[in-house]
């Protein structure tokens, strides 16, 4: 700026110029350079989901950056709408012109949060530091997807015995059915699908064994056949009726957290001492006739009602002219006797 005059005599004035320099700056915006998250694929319920953001200001002049208002959107929703929660990153609040910025972020998914593929979007709020303006947010072409699934979710569908009854010094096998009604997979080995029976709520006096080919890893809506040989003493404090139940263990595959665990189905299993055999004899068959020739002989099957005994008839004392034997009779007696 330039200034000339006169005084009141007429003469010229002196003036001592002053100069200032303005900075016109173009307005503070906001693009997004990156947005990652730690996996692909999450469960409902997962906690320590982490998410890093780097933003640009590209504008000259700096951005104020509402942090409390930082965060993600979910198919264009935002956290808590989606079922989210989002721990907010503290600093930096404000990005100067051409400069970046860096954040992080914990996700925790909650019980009811959207499941699909959903596109992450970052979610900014802030002013131009010198107009106060509300910024402008440029976000990615292609934002990255994180698929949340249903938590896995374990059933005994069903326990089957192979048969009813146990004598104790004897085994019986015992098949549990177990299904995944998730959509996340159930883990392998120790963190995958495991199942403990007991008897009236105890394991006292029974040796179970699993068999070692038991499948442990449980696709999402699959389902899995847990097989088990269980023996019990002698003791007659096991005698009678018990009912057999399975609890289940097993770890989301996703979150590493356990799986929800629904424990419906039960059976009966009746220890019992062994039962004798009833001797109700129902018929005799010989293999083929014994002539009268000692020494001749032959098999006889004794038919009862349980079973049948292969007793071996010999012919040791001849008959002269006699035609062998005739009207074949056996009977037989167990210890007790009956």
């Amino acid at each position: 700026m330039t200034l000339a005059g006169r005084d009141r005599g007429g003469n010229a004035l002196t003036i001592q110029p002053t100069n200032r320099t303005f900075t016109v700056a173009t307005p503070a915006r906001i693009t997004v350079v990156s947005l990652n998250v730690d996996r692909n694929v999450v469960s409902r319920g997962q906690k320590s989901i982490v998410v890093t953001m780097q933003l640009r200001n590209p504008g000259g002049a700096s951005a104020q950056l509402t942090l409390g208002r930082l965060g993600l959107k979910f198919n264009g929703q935002n956290a808590s709408q989606a079922g989210f929660k989002v721990t907010t990153p503290t600093s930096p609040a404000i990005i100067t012109g051409n400069g970046t910025a860096s954040y992080s972020f914990t996700l925790e998914a909650g019980a009811s949060a959207l499941t699909g593929a959903l596109a992450l979007e970052a979610d900014v709020a802030g002013t131009d530091l010198l107009t106060s303006k509300p910024l402008v947010t440029q976000g990615l072409a292609t934002p990255p997807v994180l698929t949340v699934q249903s938590a896995a979710a374990l059933t005994v569908t069903e326990i089957r015995l192979a048969r009813p009854t146990l004598n104790p010094g004897r085994t019986v096998q015992i098949e549990v059915a177990v299904s995944n009604s998730g959509a996340a997979g159930v883990g392998a080995g120790a963190t995958g699908v495991q199942a403990a029976l007991k008897f009236n709520g105890a394991t006292t006096g029974f040796t179970i064994s699993e068999a070692p080919d038991n499948v442990r890893t449980l696709a999402a809506a699959a389902s899995t056949l847990l097989t088990f040989t269980v023996s019990v003493d002698f003791n007659p404090a096991r005698l009678g009726v018990k009912t057999v139940t399975a609890t289940l263990a097993g770890v989301d595959a996703n979150s590493n957290a356990a799986a929800a665990i629904v424990n419906t189905a039960t059976a009966s299993l009746k220890v019992q001492n062994p039962v004798p055999p009833t001797l109700a004899q129902t018929g005799i068959t010989v293999a083929r006739s014994i002539s009268s020739a000692a020494g001749q002989a032959a098999t006889v099957f004794v038919d009862q009602k349980d079973f049948v005994v292969r007793l071996a008839v010999t012919n040791t004392s001849p008959t002269v002219g006699g035609v062998g034997l005739r009207g074949l009779t056996a009977s037989l007696k167990f210890n007790p006797a009956n």
